[in-house]
């Protein structure tokens, strides 16, 4: 039976499909059906996007093959004209990155082998985490380069970044279905002029504002009011005596009123730090109180990375954004900012896979838990392309084969 909190004024609270969300429970996105307000003990099945080139394979940068800014091989337009370094498992494919030459755009094509990667990062341009000021229009400060803590010490130095719109169902771009369950709606009228649409989980129905969670708008499409997200709590506490099923790939499960509401986008996520962001890669935008997610590379890529760094840890494989592109590295782990345990890790926050780019053949589109807090439970949830499985041989190091998806379970 379906309960709804009714903004501020009402005390009752969604129910759910009863699944355990935590960690190990696993989000990808084609066939699930986690459905909000579900039947009970319905399971969310699992998916996994799949296309773009096979894993491993390298595209000579200048050939035809990519789709932008590529020429044909010796002709302006492509970057290194040997075609590019050996491709890397899950890097980029397709002509690598092409035309970042003289010949256009960017060819970020599809996630699959590094063809050559970036010819010119960005660079990394400072502002003050605490005052969020430096950044020009369109981007906002991102603090995790150091241990400075904004919030308790003036004048933290962070590095601007750039924010990407949140994903729509249509407008400008056109039109991309939203998954089973979900439904398209215009985002509130405070959003902006061009603010264009958003996928929610069975969004409750309203006359007015007040019929909605709080955080959620009342708007109007095809002459019915649906409640839109604007900017909502994902961070709980949660007091309803429910067990909310997880979200698809890419959605958050919003907690109005101290209850579980409908999946949104991580970017209608409401914050004051980091921690108020769910999944990795949205880090909070404080200039807007809002989640966000950093254009790749975020600026922790940037970072240069060091390999003689030392401090007593084992020397191991690691991975780090060098060249325009995540590379493997043998170095002891000391806690620099461009250095990421897994490649699917370095891929998600520095090329942009899956939240700009489709994840390759091989990995599957998911929010998968990739690290247990020291304490127990699951302490980072990513938004990702993991890794298929049948058998825990195949995941790296810390992780496990669960529901097909290489990930973190267990953390107790």
């Amino acid at each position: 039976m379906l309960q709804r909190c009714r903004g501020r004024r009402d005390a009752g609270c969604f129910a759910f499909a009863l699944l355990i969300a935590g960690c190990g429970a696993t989000s990808s996105n084609e066939d699930e059906r986690a459905a909000y307000g579900g039947s009970a003990g319905e399971p969310a099945g699992r998916g996994g996007s799949t296309g773009g080139a096979a894993v491993g394979e390298s595209g000579a940068a200048g050939d035809d093959s990519a789709t932008e800014g590529g020429a044909t091989p010796g002709g302006e337009g492509g970057n290194d004209a040997s075609g590019g370094t050996p491709a890397l498992t899950g890097g980029r494919a397709g002509g690598g990155g092409a035309g970042l030459g003289s010949g256009g755009g960017a060819g970020m094509d599809v996630v699959g082998g590094s063809g050559g990667g970036l010819d010119q990062p960005p660079e990394l341009v400072p502002c003050d985490s605490g005052d969020v000021s430096g950044c020009d229009a369109g981007a906002f400060c991102v603090d995790q380069v150091d241990t400075c803590l904004p919030e308790l010490e003036p004048g933290c130095t962070g590095y601007c970044a750039s924010r990407l719109p949140v994903r729509a169902c249509e407008g400008s771009d056109g039109e991309t279905p939203c998954p089973a369950g979900y439904a398209c709606v215009p985002r509130p009228p405070t959003a902006g002029e061009n603010a264009g649409s958003t996928c929610v989980e069975n969004p409750p129905p309203c006359e007015s504002d007040e019929d909605c969670p709080t955080g959620f708008v009342c708007v109007q499409k095809d002459g019915s009011g649906l409640c839109a997200p604007e900017r909502v709590n994902c961070s709980g506490p949660v007091l309803c005596p429910a067990i909310a099923a997880p979200c698809l790939a890419g959605f958050v499960r919003a907690t109005p009123d101290d209850c579980f509401g409908p999946c949104v986008r991580v970017e209608h996520c409401t914050c004051e730090s980091d921690a108020q962001c769910p999944t990795a890669p949205a880090v909070c935008d404080p200039s807007s109180g809002t989640c966000a997610l950093p254009k790749a590379p975020a600026p922790r890529c940037l970072v240069p990375f060091d390999p003689s760094v030392t401090c007593g840890n084992p020397a191991r494989a690691w991975f780090a954004f060098l060249e325009g592109r995540c590379q493997e590295v043998t170095s002891e782990r000391c806690g620099q900012p461009n250095e990421f345990l897994r490649l699917e890790e370095c891929q998600t926050h520095c090329e942009g896979v899956p939240t700009e780019s489709p994840c390759a053949e091989g990995f599957a589109h998911a929010t998968v838990c990739i690290a247990c807090g020291v304490s127990g439970g699951c302490a980072q949830i990513a938004e990702t392309c993991a890794p298929t499985c049948v058998a825990n041989e195949e995941c790296s190091l810390g992780a496990s084969c669960f529901d097909g998806i290489c990930q973190v379970v267990g953390c107790t």
